[in-house]
């Protein structure tokens, strides 16, 4: 179990610290104890799901935290579905729209403004012009892999998984047990891929050559351009990426603009939540490991990082949630489970039991500590909601 936490990084550290097994053996103890926590997990947990009339496989740790992440997700949908119109002013200049930096929640008062404003005169505007340097490519890592995998040729995670398994053991591509903080030695080829390859592999191992090439490439320049307005003494702005960028377009200018339509229209202040497989997926492993990555940023890899996708399959396939078109969707079933789990608060007892045993490396506690702490959680746990829930009759 602990085999697949072991990444080129960890063992440099290992041998430079001369730590004589030491290290190698509490790594061993952290795999061991997520096993266990994951069998206890489950064995206990079946119970309760049969006296809830769950007639499907038992839950993993994992599903169960993705299960509550989907139920965040719901109520920040709910937030953003529940949250007051609020306006604001649109302000047409030549094809071009300055929005006002300020937004109202009376549409009365955004009118008034809005009258007030003048059509077809000369305004001062400023335009600033700034260099940012384009996103950064990356080599995958198995998480960006599966999330790739799955926006160009519809893999399901375990599929991305098995695949790249196969290629590595076969010496195609580097170890595909990468995380984030191992990302500048993410998975690369090796070789040239086998012409007896499968269809799969050889989608995956292109994939994985064509991030190669794309993280070799140096980052370019772009080019945004901002125009700022001071108009009847409110804050107006427009953004957007020059096209055609030029040394000397940089820098600040003030320009005159002229005003041609004016109108208000409503917005939303929050941000709508996306049911996309990928974002989901990218934001419930980031929501599940941000402990971890904050306090110990040179863990070696753990299985956690790449096991939410196989989660949200895990979840699909006993069928509490749907997956079409690359959106997710709660299938009854589901909802009923969400009403189920949510007065345990199950996902961040889960995750502070992996905590424990993400610290077992480090020496701070014990293997057998961390799995007792658990088992008795989970205990007191099933007990209480077996308390309060009849037996079938």
């Amino acid at each position: 179990m602990w085999l697949p936490r072991i990444t080129r990084s960890s063992i440099r550290r290992s041998f430079s610290k001369r730590e004589k097994g030491r290290h190698l053996h509490n790594l061993a103890q952290s795999g061991l104890v997520a096993g266990a926590m994951d069998m206890m997990f489950e064995y206990n947990f079946a119970g309760v799901l049969k006296r809830w009339y769950y007639e499907g496989g038992p839950l993993t740790r994992k599903e169960v935290v993705a299960m509550q992440y989907l139920s965040d997700m719901d109520e920040q949908a709910a937030q953003y579905d529940a949250q007051p119109k609020a306006y604001r002013i649109f302000l047409d200049y030549g094809g071009l729209h300055l929005i006002s930096d300020q937004s109202w929640q009376s549409e009365r008062v955004c009118a008034a403004i809005v009258d007030a404003i003048p059509v077809g005169e000369p305004v001062k505007a400023r335009m600033t012009v700034t260099e940012e340097d384009a996103p950064v490519v990356r080599l995958h890592t198995m998480l960006t892999l599966q999330m790739d995998a799955f926006d160009n040729f519809g893999f399901m995670p375990s599929l991305t998984v098995r695949t790249a398994e196969k290629l590595y053991e076969q010496g195609f591509i580097s170890s595909p047990y990468v995380t984030a903080p191992d990302a500048g030695n993410g998975i690369t080829v090796l070789r040239r891929l086998s012409k007896r390859a499968t269809k799969t592999e050889r989608s995956l191992y292109r994939l994985i050559a064509g991030r190669m090439d794309a993280a070799a490439i140096p980052p370019e320049k772009k080019q945004y351009a901002t125009v700022t307005a001071e108009i009847a003494g409110l804050t107006f702005t427009c953004r957007w990426e020059v096209r055609k960028p030029k040394p000397e377009y940089h820098g600040t200018s003030e320009q005159t603009i002229t005003i041609v339509e004016k109108m208000m229209a409503p917005v939303k202040e929050v941000s709508p939540i996306s049911y996309g497989f990928v974002p989901t997926l990218a934001n419930l492993t980031g929501y599940a490991t941000l402990t971890a990555d904050t306090t110990h940023p040179d863990m070696p890899y753990c299985h956690t990082v790449h096991e939410y996708g196989t989660a949200l399959e895990g979840l699909m396939r006993k069928g509490f949630i749907t997956i079409n078109d690359g959106t997710i969707a709660c299938t009854p079933e589901g909802d009923r489970l969400l009403l189920d789990l949510a007065p345990y608060n199950l996902a961040h007892s889960i995750l502070v039991g992996q905590y424990g045993a993400d610290e077992i490396p480090y020496g701070t506690i014990t293997g057998r500590k961390a799995v007792k702490g658990f088992g008795e959680w989970i205990s007191d746990t099933v007990t209480d909601i077996l308390r309060y829930t009849p037996k079938k009759e």
